[in-house]
Order: C-alpha cells, then sequence, then structure tokens
C-alpha cells in the first residue's frame, strides 16, 4: 500500500475519525432530524386527515343547509296557503256577515215603511171624514132645517167610516 502512496496509519486514523464522525453525526443531527421528519409527517397526516373531515362536514353541512333551505321554502309555502285560505274564510265571513246586515235593514226599512204607509192612510181618513162631514154640513145647512141636518151629518159621517180608503 505504501507503493500506491497510502499509509496505513493514516489509513485507520481516518477509517476511526470517519466512524466517530458518524455516530456523533447520528447522535447529534441524524436522529434529531428523523424525528422532526416523523412529527413534521404525523403533523401532516393530521392535517389530511382534518381536511378530509372538515370536507366531509363542509358537505353535510351544505346538505343540511340546502334541505333546511327546502324545507324552509316549503313552510313558507304552506303558510302562505294558510293565510290565503283564512283570508278567504275572514272574506267569505264578512261578506255573509254585510249579506245579513242588509237584509235586516231592508226588513227594517219595509216594516218602517208600512207604518209610515198605515199612519198616513189613517191620517188621510182622517182628513177626508173631515172635508165630507164639512161639505155635507155645508150643503145641507143651505137646503135643510136644523134637526134634519144633524140627523143627515151623522148617517154620512157613519156611511163614510165604514167606507174605508
Amino acid at each position: 500500500m505504501e507503493a500506491l502512496g497510502i499509509d496505513l496509519f493514516t489509513l485507520i486514523v481516518q477509517i476511526v475519525n470517519f466512524v466517530i464522525l458518524l455516530f456523533i453525526l447520528k447522535k447529534v443531527l441524524y436522529k434529531p432530524l428523523l424525528k422532526a421528519i416523523s412529527e413534521r409527517q404525523k403533523m401532516l397526516t393530521s392535517i389530511e386527515t382534518r381536511e378530509k373531515s372538515i370536507g366531509i362536514l363542509e358537505a353535510t353541512s351544505e346538505q343540511k343547509r340546502k334541505e333546511l333551505l327546502k324545507s324552509a321554502q316549503e313552510e313558507g309555502v304552506n303558510l302562505l296557503k294558510e293565510a290565503e285560505f283564512k283570508a278567504e274564510e275572514k272574506r267569505k265571513a264578512i261578506i255573509d256577515k254585510a249579506n245579513i246586515e242588509a237584509k235586516d235593514l231592508i226588513k227594517k226599512a219595509s216594516a218602517e215603511a208600512d207604518k209610515i204607509e198605515k199612519i198616513t192612510k189613517k191620517e188621510m181618513e182622517e182628513k177626508i171624514l173631515n172635508l165630507s162631514s164639512i161639505m155635507v154640513r155645508k150643503i145641507l145647512s143651505e137646503t135643510l132645517d136644523e134637526n134634519v141636518k144633524q140627523a143627515s151629518v151623522k148617517k154620512a159621517v157613519e156611511k163614510l167610516k165604514t167606507i174605508r180608503v
């Protein structure tokens, strides 16, 4: 080996130095570096797992949101239909009440008109009787004596009372 220019002692020292260097690097640098790499891999794995679970949660949340939105829309439509139904019932009730009130008002007006007609008839009969009595007295006063006048007036008034207009 000496012919090649390699000293055996130097080679052995170099090998021992290299082994010591490897031992020191393994203890000081390689183990912490492997530990850091392992921790980062675990962290990346946990991050990926969380991302997947977040993705699943987002998908389920989106589905739930869509279901809630659909449910809310259906409930809104149902409430609207119910409100329309109640409004229609109320409208019918108001119309029925108005019709009943109108009929009552017509009955009252008709009764009032009948009452006024009866009163007017009675007043007209009284006026006609009075006028007839006055006319008979005037006519008789010119032609008959007092006793005959009285009897004729009474007779005429009695006849007029039985005639009724």
